[in-house]
């Protein structure tokens, strides 16, 4: 901060008011310059670090999407069989309830770094562009965590009911219809997840391979 002092001898006429008046405003602004520059290199300094920390988080998303979105498929070819078993009326009948695939284990998407620079300010500094296709990315995987959280639970249900015989067809009746009620809630999670998942993938995807990540 520029301390203004009083001149040390009184001014004798306007001119040499006027000089002194003059020498505190161009002090002043060359402060306020001087801040604004620091500042500017610091917010500079913080973006780039935000953007480094984006981009690294970015990169093992994508891996793991990559690897949630084959799990998701064969968990969907899994509800697929799951179902035909359960609706043969004779073939599956000494087939243990084993034979039924009820599986999760999809990998979470992380936003620490974009929660980090949400809370240092640093997207202000953000081109809009830039801005906006984080928010989407991470706004998506929000919403797709929670399918997935609802497609564990279906999974958990479905192998609570698949649990209470050992062979399909000693499935009674309602279990049996219990058993497809939940393969197909599990089926429509899983759908669901995997759509979000592939739509939030690609934004990424096409993000990376442009390198905007990394523009100043």
């Amino acid at each position: 901060m520029l301390d203004v002092h009083p001149p040390e001898h009184a001014a004798h006429s306007w001119r040499d008011f006027f000089i002194h008046i003059a020498t505190i405003v161009v002090g002043l602004l060359i402060a306020v310059a001087i801040e604004q520059t620091v500042e500017w290199i610091h917010h500079r300094h913080q973006l780039r670090e935000a953007r480094e920390a984006i981009h690294e988080e970015f990169i093992r998303n994508h891996q793991e999407m990559q690897y949630n979105l084959t799990l998701l498929e064969t968990a969907n070819r899994d509800m697929v069989k799951n179902t035909a078993l359960l609706r043969d009326p004779h073939g599956s009948d000494a087939i243990p309830t084993s034979e039924l695939k009820y599986t999760w284990g999809t990998l979470y998407i992380t936003s620490a770094a974009w929660d980090a620079a949400k809370a240092n300010g640093s997207v202000d500094y953000m081109p809009l562009g830039e801005r906006q296709t984080y928010e989407y990315a991470h706004t998506v995987a929000g919403y797709a965590l929670q399918y997935e959280l609802n497609y564990l639970a279906d999974t958990k249900t479905a192998l609570a009911i698949a649990a209470r015989a050992p062979t399909i067809g000693g499935l009674n009746p309602d279990d049996r219809e219990k058993l497809l009620a939940a393969t197909a809630a599990t089926q429509g999670q899983i759908n669901s997840t995997y759509t979000l998942l592939h739509y939030v993938d690609s934004a990424v995807h096409d993000f990376l391979s442009e390198g905007r990540l990394m523009r100043d």
